[in-house]
């Protein structure tokens, strides 16, 4: 009786390790994103604000940042007026964004601070649910760590957790979707109110994302609840757009598509197939080497100065950012193969295949820089690899795992350094643009007509 009574004991020990190390991996994942983000934020946001007195495409900010907006998104996390809260691509943004700032404000933390503060956030959940998924997903540990390590030292998390942009908390979900999509997975069965939290989640900040609760539904239900799980979180997101509308001035009705997204559909500086697929597949992991572009957006406008990465060579940052191009691929061959030959795929595996298809087709569609989507992609990549290396066997799965762990570590930091120098590039750029002055209104472009 004492005999089975300790087992039982150490048994309820073992699982209370257990939850605590995953707590604790989950509580450390979100904890290192927010301080590396919170890093980046601090010392670059006077430099990414929304400056009066400047037109919207004279500010000083703007289009440097790989053809990004800051300025913009800044304005969107202070003023209830913004002319650019765009609800057709963002509609709940003011919930993540502009509401949780003001909070701060008025609590007493300075405006620029409380944007940081509200970043580094989105950040950190996003690395929080990353953590999270891997928990669900993979059973080795030594795994984990690498699969986490390398989504933080990706170029795509180390270059947009420090920029005023929504990508990082976009990322984040699209992360709590495939949340609820593993746990599903692993149940084999997924909860309606589940089905339509991941829909309006992948609504929440962008809506282009609503594909990822589309694909979740659509990997568990027959179509008559797929077209239920949708109809009842579009009235759900429709119901949080008016709400929002109370107090925030939106500018567009839900669902309108404008002419200024239109001219990104195949816009030809972002090149052909393979141009696309290498910034989505390549430059979103490692980063090359980053230029000065001189491109006309619009052909009423000016050509833009801004950085990019789109048409940069695999590996051109010299023989370390070719060797880590090769082994990312090599990576992304190896886990293709090791998924492919796997007998039954999980209802996870088929949503993952559906996101990465939906994410590159939309992709090669629209954009310009590509390298702006690289947090829509950069986790799903990290995932594929991960639940690849986790169906190897004996001398293959160590030889991936004493590869990952020479490749991760000289990734974070070859990326960093490329970060470091993007920003002398950037600051370069926005020291011309903030001497040059504001524009007078003759010189000025108008707004979308």
């Amino acid at each position: 009786m004492n005999s089975s009574h300790d087992l039982k004991q150490i048994s309820e020990e073992e699982r209370r390790n257990v939850t605590g190390a995953r707590v604790a991996f989950v509580v450390l994942s979100f904890a290192l994103a927010f301080g590396v983000a919170f890093s980046l934020l601090i010392p670059r946001i006077e430099a990414q604000t929304w400056l009066p007195g400047y037109d919207w495409m004279g500010q000083p900010a703007m289009l440097i940042w790989f053809e990004s907006d800051p300025p913009m998104v800044y304005d969107t996390l202070v003023d209830r007026a913004a002319k650019w809260q765009k609800p057709n691509r963002h509609p709940l943004f003011p919930y993540v964004g502009l509401f949780v700032v003001k909070l701060l404000t008025v609590i007493g933390i300075k405006e620029s601070m409380a944007i940081c503060l509200t970043l580094a956030f989105g950040a950190g959940c996003a690395s929080a649910l990353m953590a999270l998924n891997l928990l669900l997903l993979v059973r080795d540990k030594l795994l984990r760590l690498l699969m986490q390590a390398l989504f933080l030292g990706s170029s795509s998390f180390l270059f947009w957790a420090g920029i005023c942009e929504r990508f990082v908390i976009s990322s984040a979900s699209i992360l709590a979707v495939s949340a609820i999509a593993a746990v599903a997975s692993n149940k084999r069965q997924l909860n309606y109110a589940a089905a339509v939290s991941a829909n309006v989640l992948g609504a929440a900040i962008t809506i282009t994302n609503w594909m990822f609760g589309l694909f979740l539904s659509v990997c568990f239900y027959k179509p008559r609840s797929v077209y239920r799980a949708l109809r009842d979180s579009f009235l759900v997101v429709t119901a949080l757009w008016f709400i929002q509308g109370l107090v925030v001035s939106p500018n567009e009705h839900f669902l309108m598509l404008d002419r200024w997204n239109k001219r990104f559909v195949f816009n030809p500086y972002a090149g052909d197939l393979f141009d696309k697929l290498k910034a989505l597949l390549e430059h979103s992991i490692v980063i090359p080497e980053v230029y000065l572009s001189n491109f006309k957006i619009l052909e009423y406008m000016e050509p833009s100065s801004f950085l990019g990465v789109q048409h940069s060579a695999l590996g051109s940052t010299g023989t370390l950012g070719l060797i880590l191009v090769i082994v990312w691929t090599l990576l992304l061959l190896l886990s293709s193969i090791s998924l492919w030959r796997k007998k039954e795929k999980t209802p996870f595996e088929r949503f993952l295949f559906l996101g990465l298809a939906g994410q590159l087709l939309l992709h090669i569609v629209y954009g310009t820089e590509l390298f702006l989507y690289g947090m829509h992609l950069a986790p799903l990549l990290v995932l594929y690899v991960a639940l690849g290396v986790n169906e190897l066997k004996d001398f293959t799965r160590r030889a991936a795992l004493t590869g990952l762990c020479l490749f991760v570590p000289a990734l974070a930091w070859h990326n960093h350094a490329h970060l470091r120098t993007a920003e002398e590039l950037y600051l370069e750029q926005y020291q011309l643009k903030l001497q040059a002055g504001p524009p007078s209104e003759a010189e000025a472009p108008s707004l979308i007509k």
